[in-house]
Formats: C-alpha cells, sequence, structure tokens
C-alpha cells in the first residue's frame, strides 16, 4: 500500500473492484448492485475491474456479466503497481462483496488512493472504513447506502478524505514505525530485569 500521493481529478460515478477473480469475491454481486444503482435510480455509474481473467469456470461466468453489460464495465485485468496505483487514484468509489475477508488488503489500498469504499459489514473489511455510513448488508442496503453517498457529494468528499489519510496506520511507513518499537522493547526489556535484579541484591 503507497504512502499518501498527491490528488488527481477523480472520474464522476466511477466504481472500482480490485482483488482476485475468485468465487468468495461475489463479483456478480457488485455487478448486481450498480446495475440498481444505474436501471433503477438512474445514476451513469461505471465500473472497472482490476484482477486477471482466467480459464475458469467462475472468470468465464464473469466474463458473459461483462459482455452483457460492456457499456459500462471495463476490465482492466492484472495491472503492473505504477499502472494500478494510476488508474485507482481516478476512481471515485470502490466496491467490495467479499464476506470472508480477514483483513482485505485490496479496500485499504484503494482508499488509501481515494476511493471511497463500500464493503460488507462481516469481515475485516468493516474495520477499515470507520463509518456505518459505508458498510453493507445485502443488495438492497448496498443500493441505498450508494444512492446515499452519490447524492451527497459532500459528505461523501469528507469521508474520502478522512479515510485517504486514516487508512495509512496499515501503511509501510506505519509499520516499519511499530516495528521498530516492538524491537525497542524487546531489547530494553531484558536490561531492566537486569536492574530489578540488581537493586534486590543493593538491598
Amino acid at each position: 500500500m503507497p504512502d499518501l500521493i498527491p490528488e488527481v481529478e477523480k472520474r464522476p460515478l466511477s466504481f472500482v473492484c480490485l482483488g482476485r477473480v475468485s468465487p468468495e469475491k461475489e463479483i456478480e454481486k457488485i455487478i448486481e448492485i450498480l446495475n440498481r444503482v444505474r436501471d433503477a435510480h438512474g445514476h451513469d455509474v461505471r465500473l472497472t475491474l482490476i484482477g486477471k481473467l482466467d480459464e475458469s469456470d467462475y472468470s468465464q461466468k464473469i466474463e458473459k456479466l461483462i459482455a452483457k453489460n460492456s457499456q459500462w464495465i471495463t476490465p482492466a485485468g492484472f495491472l503492473t503497481a505504477d499502472a494500478k496505483q494510476n488508474l485507482l487514484a481516478e476512481q471515485q468509489f470502490a466496491i467490495h462483496a467479499c464476506r470472508i475477508e480477514v483483513f482485505g488488503i485490496a479496500v485499504a489500498e484503494m482508499a488509501s488512493l481515494g476511493c471511497l469504499p463500500v464493503v460488507p459489514k462481516t469481515g475485516g473489511t468493516c474495520e477499515i472504513v470507520e463509518s456505518e455510513k459505508l458498510p453493507y448488508e445485502s443488495v438492497d442496503q448496498a443500493v441505498e447506502k450508494i444512492l446515499k453517498l452519490i447524492e451527497n457529494p459532500e459528505q461523501a468528499e469528507t469521508f474520502r478524505k478522512h479515510l485517504k489519510t486514516s487508512v495509512h496506520r496499515f501503511g509501510p511507513t506505519a509499520f516499519s514505525s511499530e516495528l521498530r518499537q516492538l524491537v525497542g522493547s524487546q531489547i530494553a526489556a531484558p536490561k531492566v530485569a537486569e536492574k530489578k535484579r540488581e537493586s534486590r541484591f543493593v538491598k
């Protein structure tokens, strides 16, 4: 996950999904949610899928859904680190559907690049977003929450800016700092114990 990068102009109503193309990611649910936002509510949202489509049955299923909705879904495939970061930086929203994610580094990465993520209420991704306005429990609730974000852009922008900064507690700089503190405390612990033993003998 990159450290803070400069802001770039966002593509209006753009959503992105980042991660493996596999059944537990429930990409078909993402497509269903955004289709509802488009068809039932008239918002011209777009979706970019970042992840490799292979020869598996699930990938072929998703490819058929993409072809059926090709006017608004773009399969970006597997991207290099730089290309991925540049594309993510342009997206306004992120969407995730995996309900069994232990943490969800992809969600943290998308948020760090300024994508406001809508995520399932179960799993580790809920801990990343820090707001009850972003997790959902059902397709209906996901549609409802996305509509509120789209129709309240100032509130959405406030969430996005806060999360872009706060999510860096999971980034490399914060990790390195915490690791140094942990190692330092482990090195210091025997010295403290030895001093305590010495003080007992002095008494």
